[in-house]
């Protein structure tokens, strides 16, 4: 298992996952997810960062960081009627939601979201990298055209 990336602040930590504030400009969130994590826990976590989001004045970019050898960042229980939820509930100042090192399964589930039920922010704010520097570059070049 990897060493987790420092946060500048964390907000939720439990055994398989943490979230937190990357920077202390609080324009970056981040979901490390370091095993599997059941759908009540991601539901859950992902609701309480959205009303932190929704409370702040800025735009903030959202990435999910994982490991593939021990998880997919799909929560166990999940179907694509609950990530399709998931996706469609926006937040206004939220911008780019990136995943690093994404998998097969998670890669089908949001093709299959994207093709066939037309979900558009699948297209628009979300990006599928394999490394944090290629996040961080992403997120630099979606600030630099803001």
């Amino acid at each position: 298992m990897r060493t987790p990336r420092p946060l500048y602040e964390v907000l939720i930590q439990e055994k398989t996952y943490r979230v937190g504030w990357y920077n202390p400009e609080r324009t970056i969130m981040v979901f490390d997810v370091m095993g599997p994590w059941h759908l009540e826990e991601a539901v859950n976590a992902i609701r309480y960062v959205r009303e932190m989001m929704a409370a702040l004045g800025h735009s903030v970019h959202t990435i999910f960081q994982y490991d593939t050898d021990y998880a997919t960042i799909l929560p166990r229980g999940a179907t694509v009627s609950h990530v399709r939820q998931l996706i469609e509930d926006e937040i206004p100042n939220g911008k780019l939601v990136i995943l690093i090192r994404q998998d097969a399964l998670t890669r089908t589930v949001f093709n299959i979201l994207r093709k066939h039920y037309s979900v558009r922010q699948i297209a628009t704010r979300y990006r599928f990298v394999n490394s944090w520097d290629e996040a961080m570059v992403l997120i630099d070049q979606h600030q630099a055209t803001a």
